[in-house]
């Protein structure tokens, strides 16, 4: 009916809702007791600095041994004699270019198998060491086969920049992750920016300056800037010996286990005997009303 008096309660209530906020306008006062409880933000978890400045180095590593050959490829096919045609030299450019991402591809899945069972971290740094022996053994390649070879050890030891991403995940969590994985994808452009301009900069070093007009230079024009990306390379592997501490979580769990043991120490002395403190907290004494003896008997 419409005079009821369900209609009169409807016609009683608004519409809209005025919410009042508090004084720092941000709060909203909900309808009701006139008073509510404001929604604090989740404190944000500090970064692990050094471990993961560290990383952010290693993840530039990779994109630099890959784009390294890059500027100069193409005159290295037609030097060491690889072909004659120029119509052919952007195949076999292609074929070398594109083997190290195939590699990396088919070795990705178990490198991940292998750094969930035996570390990240070895896994990290044995990719890193081999990077470095597959970069100079490229700049010292005198045929196709010495290339395609190098750039598929570089390329399959190079599927461990995933482990790098994992580490990352594992050392932070969802407050701090956005800061994290930004800066890995900065490092990663760095690599790049960083590796194409060294390769075309450091090739036929003979060409440039003086002191590199000998013999060997002129054999290999192109082992330069081969050299500087293994060092950078190198130097990372040494890095993260000296910074970084495995994330797998299993290898952490037992980490910490070894430190709480008492024997951890290597001392061969027994743990000593607990005694009750003499001293006995008010609060505690006030709650519970009874004290323990040195015998274990409550009074």
């Amino acid at each position: 009916m419409p005079g009821g008096p369900v209609a009169a309660q409807l016609d009683e209530q608004p519409l809209i809702v005025e919410h009042d906020t508090r004084e720092d306008g941000n709060q909203p006062v909900l309808p009701g007791d006139g008073t509510s409880t404001p929604v604090s933000k989740p404190e944000r978890t500090p970064l692990p600095w050094k471990p993961l400045i560290v990383l952010t180095a290693l993840n530039a590593v990779c994109p630099l041994a890959f784009e390294l050959v890059y500027p100069f490829v193409n005159s290295m096919i037609v030097e060491i004699g690889v072909t004659d045609d120029p119509e052919r030299v952007g195949f076999y450019s292609g074929l070398i270019e594109s083997v190290f991402s195939v590699m990396s591809l088919i070795m990705i899945i178990p490198c991940g198998y292998v750094s969930d069972h035996v570390g990240r971290k070895p896994v990290v740094l044995l990719g890193l060491g081999g990077l470095s022996i597959s970069i100079m053994s490229f700049g010292l390649s005198k045929s196709l086969a010495g290339m395609i070879m190098s750039r598929c050890i570089g390329g399959a030891l190079g599927a461990s920049w995933a482990a790098i991403k994992v580490m990352v995940g594992e050392m932070t969590d969802r407050s701090n992750q956005d800061t994290a994985f930004s800066m890995m994808n900065v490092s990663y452009r760095l690599g790049q920016i960083i590796g194409l301009p060294l390769g075309g900069l450091l090739a036929h070093p003979e060409r440039r300056w003086k002191a590199f007009q000998t013999p060997f230079w002129n054999e290999y024009p192109f082992l330069l800037p081969c050299l500087v990306g293994a060092g950078f390379s190198l130097i990372s592997v040494l890095f993260g010996i000296l910074f970084i501490e495995e994330t797998l979580p299993s290898k952490v769990k037992s980490r910490r286990k070894v430190k709480r043991s008492p024997y951890s120490s290597g001392s061969s002395t027994l743990p000593t005997k607990q005694t009750t403190p003499l001293l006995v907290n008010e609060t505690e004494l006030e709650t519970t009303g009874r004290v323990k003896n040195r015998h274990g008997v409550q009074s």
